[in-house]
């Protein structure tokens, strides 16, 4: 099977949710003998070259990697307001040379799907088509608009609330239209399923969650006491913003009161400037991106996920669960992954309920325990990355045949 992948960021070595995401499937997919042509935007988050490929992967995937500013411009984002209907997130990654590079692709192979990561890679289905005919999969990380509807409810100064408005609502109305060009899609978790096939879809459509492969991940063979509180992720994205600024200001205050030796580990690019200043509280401890994440991971035992929009699926806490860390999170964190509450995480939707679930896993370790113990199953059950990758070249097969 010949597969041309296109990426909107390089996927590898994965950075975030969605370079983990798309790098499973492309790595996956590579162990199964898939002949791969992938194609991805350099941008400042993901500014990874060639030259800096491992040579098993080099030698095995034709891979081609085309710079692209995909900065934030106020003069780009206002002239798409007042100008255009496409959403700025979306305009934002077209690109001249990427499309210069699709068509080059399409022209020189033969490919059996054309497998697109995200919607932001929706925009080229109109150039795609009017060079082939092949089959054109749409991987579904999220719902994108559900994201920007829930930002818009919780903004609350009137120009950013409309505009998160105006901007979620355009990402409906291209969500929607787009689902008439797919011959496939597949979802990340099973509720964006239920989502896609209430919004219209009719097509064939198969859910492949975040797969992995366990031995990539460390933990310890066993922590005497739970121990200090760890959150990572892209500083940047707006719900793990306003996340991380509620629990810092409604919940880590009365933690560090009760445990003043108890320490907050925190890691992640590009920190936006509101939380800054709450990074000098006492018993803060900021670290910026790391680079080795399970060395990271080992400086706590309980993962904070205070998340309250989005869609698709927190990677962080398949990845949490396969380091046996006891997890708070909210029912938006936990959102599409079917885990059982009290079994296999927490999950708090208010301050004191947070609060009331981080004092559970701090004060009784058979609390601890049980949670890492069956988190860990849980994970070995349902995200095993050969098994999901061979499900999807299953219905990559279905499609085509």
């Amino acid at each position: 099977m010949n597969i041309l992948q296109l990426c909107n960021k390089v996927p590898y070595p994965p950075k975030d949710g969605g370079s983990l995401a798309t790098w499973s499937l492309t790595s996956g997919m590579m162990q199964h003998g898939v002949k791969l042509k992938v194609i991805s935007m350099q941008t400042s988050k993901h500014s990874q070259t060639n030259e800096e490929l491992p040579p098993e992967i080099a030698n095995n995937i034709s891979y081609d990697i085309i710079p692209l500013n995909t900065d934030i411009k106020i003069t780009r984002l206002i002239h798409n307001l007042l100008f255009s209907k496409l959403p700025y997130n979306l305009e934002r990654f077209s690109s001249d040379k990427f499309s210069g590079e699709i068509i080059s692709s399409i022209n020189e192979n033969t490919f059996d799907i054309i497998l697109l990561e995200g919607l932001s890679m929706a925009i080229y289905i109109p150039l795609i088509r009017s060079y082939t005919s092949t089959k054109i999969v749409m991987r579904a990380h999220n719902i994108e608009y559900k994201i920007w509807e829930g930002l818009s409810e919780s903004r609350k100064g009137i120009f950013r609330k409309n505009y998160l408005k105006i901007l979620s609502s355009r990402l409906k109305h291209f969500e929607y239209l787009q689902l008439s060009f797919y011959d496939g899609i597949v979802p990340i978790t099973e509720n964006d399923a239920v989502l896609i096939t209430k919004m219209g879809y009719k097509g064939p459509l198969q859910v492949i969650p975040f797969g992995m492969d366990l031995k990539n991940y460390q933990f310890p063979d066993k922590e005497p006491i739970p121990k200090d509180l760890i959150f990572i992720g892209a500083l940047d994205w707006n719900p793990n913003i306003d996340g991380l600024n509620w629990f810092l200001n409604k919940v880590w205050p009365q933690i560090h009161k009760d445990y003043p030796d108890l320490h907050f580990h925190i890691a992640g690019r590009n920190p936006s400037k509101r939380l800054l200043p709450l990074f000098k509280t006492p018993g803060i401890k900021y670290y910026g991106e790391v680079e080795d994440t399970n060395s990271f991971m080992a400086k706590g035992s309980l993962l904070v996920v205070p998340l309250f929009s989005g869609s698709g699926m927190r990677i962080k806490i398949i990845e949490g669960l396969a380091r046996k860390k006891c997890i708070v999170t909210t029912p938006k964190g936990s959102e599409g992954i079917p885990v059982e509450e009290g079994k296999h995480l927490l999950t708090a939707s208010s301050s004191v309920e947070f609060i009331n679930q981080i004092k559970k896993i701090l004060e009784n370790q058979n609390v601890c325990e049980t949670l890492s113990q069956e988190g860990y199953q849980f994970v070995k059950q349902n995200y095993d990355n050969f098994a999901l990758t061979k499900k999807l070249i299953v219905f990559f097969n279905q499609l085509i045949s």
